[in-house]
């Protein structure tokens, strides 16, 4: 038994936990809601306090603390047990073996478990969420009560943010000084190691006298009065640093946890032109720029809700398009649209929506994007709007405009086929055939036979060539070339497809619903043995569960004594037994003597199967005893076969 995990779950209810996340109100001696992970109407998502479990009788999914955080938030184990963890003011102890969240369909290593060490540095990851979100905490102070109030707040509200939206995704403020920041964290005793290593500072080195600057950073004031406050820096001077972060507006990035991992950064109007007007986090140990997606962290649970998400091209966007009533809107932070980004998404939805930029940069993203994104069996619109304007601008400017462009969002294969006919001839042999290719390039990423079927009849009506011609020609077009996009295609068509049946006896089957009963009314235990024949108490022998309960009795059961191994399985099945009986866990109680009719209903079917596959067994044994000759082994089995028959 794993001592944290326990801890977590002692000090965690899992009716607070999940009312984090859905709306909860009291059913008997359960809790009830709308199941998150499907729509619904009536609420059919039970959480009972006693067990610490949930199930959905709608959707089948059901287990812990763990396993919900698990697949709502789209967390491995161990980021689940590290954010539960945390919740429950829990530290937990640095981990290399694997295993303990196996049952959870992952294992616990030291990936991702928020305590391991970044590789060769001794720096633990843990410190570099310390840092990041110390810094955060540090430009949001400086935004609203320090030298930003003045500088960059009232930038953002002329930009349409309101004071609420700001506060929700942390904008702040970095100052202009060299090492403000690096001397505030120095202060809280991190080291100028652990500082550069979050993504917060630059390294700094010395040649000839004269110091210079790292990644491109402008070294023309390094040696005036700004330089020479670097060289009365407090650290050694092999690891002297500088704020890699100055004088801009900073947009902190989040993990699907909420926890800071990057930043991205803008210049203030009238600052220094000379530099970039975004800056990001480099690669970390936390952030890496092709997971990262800015908003997400704020955007998933209105993605789940409404089952599809809306990629935009930056951070404003982001912000506008949330205080305009579209939570579920993400931005790419700092790359193009990447496979791995996707796979994140996927978890929440498989439907996307692309509202990038009407310019041709934008509309090559868009295309680039859509390709991806129909490669990996998304479902992929796009939106349009008047050239010229923006994501943010629509949103601040005209809501009802922007609501009827998401609404009038067209399929990605039908949005580039009135493109590609706006923009070349299709009356001409050579407008068709370039409008051709174009569109069935987008067509081949299309998974779905049907579909593909579908877009071929449209281009054929639109430029007049014969479907045969078309799928001729399709055969021919080369897919657009992905990362992995095979292996990732695989990967994410698999967790799609319901998954192939493990073949189970039909006594298997009965024997859990036995358990099913017995855990929702302990009130029928024991079971009954008492003359029952050998294959009856083998079968219950050889079923952990049937055997933990086979020892118990009404006054001697405890949910909680049931072995950890065994308690996820037990939850499943007390919900289980709970709809056999014709309850959803929204009474008060369960009639036993109807329950017990049920149960020697189940209990007699059980036998009855375990007799037949006994005699099926029997007769399979019996041919081959005959196919090799052995009359007396046939004999003995066909007598066996006969008393079988007659119990």
């Amino acid at each position: 038994m794993n001592t944290e995990i326990e801890d977590i779950k002692s000090r965690l209810s899992v009716r607070e936990v999940i009312g984090g996340y859905v709306q909860l109100t009291k059913a008997g001696v359960s809790w009830k809601g709308l199941c998150p992970f499907h729509h619904e109407k009536s609420p059919s998502f039970i959480v009972n306090e006693e067990r610490a479990s949930w199930h959905c009788f709608g959707c089948g999914k059901g287990g812990d603390i763990f396993s919900f955080v698990m697949e709502i938030d789209g967390l491995s184990f161990p980021e689940a047990l590290a954010l539960l963890a945390e919740r429950a003011g829990i530290v937990l102890e640095r981990r290399s073996r694997r295993g303990t969240g196996a049952r959870y369909g992952g294992t616990l290593s030291n990936e991702g478990d928020g305590v391991e060490s970044v590789s060769g540095a001794g720096i633990s990851k843990e410190r570099l969420f310390a840092i990041l979100d110390l810094s955060s905490k540090f430009f949001e102070k400086q935004l609203w009560d320090g030298e930003g109030k003045k500088k960059a707040l009232p930038y953002l509200r002329d930009r349409g943010l309101s004071d609420e939206s700001i506060r929700t995704f942390r904008l702040g403020y970095a100052l202009p000084g060299w090492r403000t920041l690096s001397d505030f964290l120095a202060g809280k005793d991190f080291s100028p190691s652990e500082i550069e290593a979050a993504g917060m500072a630059i390294e700094k080195g010395m040649k000839n006298g004269e110091w210079k600057m790292k990644e491109g950073e402008s070294s023309a004031n390094a040696n005036n009065q700004n330089g020479e406050d670097l060289l009365h820096s407090p650290f050694p001077i092999p690891h002297s640093i500088y704020d890699r972060f100055r004088d801009r507006v900073t947009f902190p990035v989040f993990d699907v946890a909420g926890r800071v991992i990057g930043f991205s950064a803008r210049v203030l109007p009238g600052a220094d032109e000379t530099t970039a007007k975004y800056i990001n986090t480099p690669e970390t140990f936390v952030y890496h720029k092709s997971r990262a997606l800015y908003g997400f962290f704020q955007a998933k649970r209105a993605i789940r809700e409404r089952q599809h998400v809306l990629f935009v091209e930056g951070n404003m966007d982001v912000i506008a398009m949330y205080q305009a009533g579209f939570p579920e809107t993400v931005a790419v932070s700092g790359t193009a649209l990447t496979e791995e980004q996707l796979r994140i998404v996927k978890r929440y939805t498989d439907r996307l929506l692309l509202f990038f930029d009407m310019d041709s940069a934008g509309q090559k993203a868009s295309r680039k994007s859509a390709e991806m994104a129909l490669l990996l069996g998304f479902s992929v619109s796009v939106v349009s709007i008047g050239e010229g304007k923006d994501a943010a601008e629509l949103a601040r400017e005209n809501v009802e405009s922007l609501r009827d462009a998401l609404t009038g969002a067209l399929p990605a294969p039908e949005y580039f086929l009135r493109r590609a006919c706006a923009e070349r001839d299709c009356r001409t042999a050579e407008g068709k055939q370039r409008i051709a290719e174009d569109i069935l390039s987008l067509v081949s990423c299309v998974a779905k036979k049907i579909e593909q079927a579908h877009w071929i009849h449209m281009l054929s009506n639109r430029i007049g060539v014969a479907e045969n011609d078309l799928f001729a020609l399709l055969k021919s077009t080369a897919l657009p070339v992905v990362k992995n996009s095979e292996r990732a295609l695989e990967s994410e068509v698999a967790e799609r497809v319901p998954k192939k049946q493990v073949f189970q006896l039909s006594s298997e089957r009965i024997g859990r619903d036995v358990a099913a009963i017995l855990l929702a009314c302990p009130a029928l235990l024991p079971l009954p043995l008492e003359n029952v024949p050998e294959r009856v108490f083998s079968f219950v022998s050889r079923n952990p569960l049937l055997s933990f309960l086979s020892g118990e009795t009404p006054e001697t059961f405890l949910f909680s004594a049931i072995p950890e191994e065994m308690k996820l399985e037990a939850s499943e099945g007390a919900f289980s037994g709970e709809k056999l009986l014709g309850s959803s866990g929204d009474s008060d109680g369960i009639d036993v003597e109807h329950a017990r009719m049920v149960f020697d209903q189940i209990w007699a079917r059980l036998s009855d199967e375990l007799r037949r596959e006994e005699m099926r067994d029997i007769e399979r044994a019996m041919r081959m005893a005959h196919d090799r000759g052995d009359r007396e082994e046939e004999q003995r089995l066909n007598t066996r076969l006969f008393e079988a028959g007659k119990e």
